[in-house]
């Protein structure tokens, strides 16, 4: 979350790839020392920023580069993600189906999970 209260975005985690705070150094004797810098940490982060393109600029913009919908509730018995309008050799399909999301997400709740795609 971010201090304006808005929930954090792939644009917001880019920017802060791509132009660290001096602030996100995280141990200030390194930073005193010179050992790591916002130079370093662009350099670190850079392509990791280059392959968030896709998701932000590329083929798959759109899937995952926007705050997640008011309306979801995580603690539902039951989600449902509509892919029928993805091609079927859409790489936004595999993303959909291999998401990270879902697991993250629901491996720790008590009770049984139907997902359907």
């Amino acid at each position: 979350m971010l201090s304006s209260g808005r929930a954090t975005t792939l644009h917001d985690v880019d920017e802060a790839l791509r132009r660290p705070q001096t602030s996100t150094i995280p141990h200030p004797d390194l930073k005193k020392a010179g050992i790591v810098t916002t130079a370093r940490l662009t350099e670190r982060g850079l392509q990791l920023a280059l392959d968030l393109d896709r998701f932000i600029a590329g083929d798959l913009s759109g899937l995952i580069d926007a705050e997640t919908s008011t309306d979801l509730d995580l603690d539902a018995a039951l989600l449902v993600f509509d892919t029928s309008a993805l091609p079927h050799e859409s790489p936004a399909l595999a993303l959909v189906l291999a998401s990270s999301f879902l697991t993250a997400v629901w491996v720790y709740r008590p009770w049984k999970r139907l997902i359907v795609l």
